[in-house]
């Protein structure tokens, strides 16, 4: 609850800048057994990527779901996607799925490696589901 809500006001204002729409669905309190400061820069990395891939007037979503076993946090975004060859290397450390574009933004493609490390580390995994032209879905399990 409360971090989600830290890094969603973190992202706000680019969001808003970006013109892109950035929601949050949480039930009221899930506990999470994590590191709060590495569970948070798991998010915010999946959400930077994110509103780095949507166009204006798009939408970055964080969808949390508390279940007895497992919370999973869902960042899903209606951009560019990413081919079935990319999908296959977005988890190795520095692969950038449009590396002319990233590397002009400053990006060097840790991202996504990071926060399957901090997943891994809790016990947890991660998955990943796009089509091209179709945006992208990054989810988090994490066991309770």
């Amino acid at each position: 609850g409360t971090e989600l809500k830290v890094i969603h006001d973190y992202f706000e204002a680019s969001a808003q800048d970006a013109g892109i729409a950035l929601t949050v669905q949480c039930p009221s309190d899930p506990t999470l057994r994590a590191d709060r400061t590495l569970f948070q820069r798991a998010v915010s990395n999946l959400v930077s990527n994110a509103l780095s891939h949507t166009r204006r007037g798009g939408a970055v979503e964080i969808l949390v779901t508390a279940l007895d076993e497992q919370i999973t946090v869902e960042v899903r975004d209606n951009g560019e996607g990413m081919s079935v060859a990319s999908q296959g290397r977005v988890f190795d450390r520095f692969y950038r799925v449009n590396a002319a574009r990233t590397a002009s933004s400053g990006r060097i493609g840790l991202g996504l490696s990071i926060t399957k490390s901090i997943v891994e580390l809790h016990g947890g995994s991660i998955f990943l589901r796009s089509a091209e032209g179709e945006g992208a879905s990054v989810t988090l399990v994490f066991p309770r």
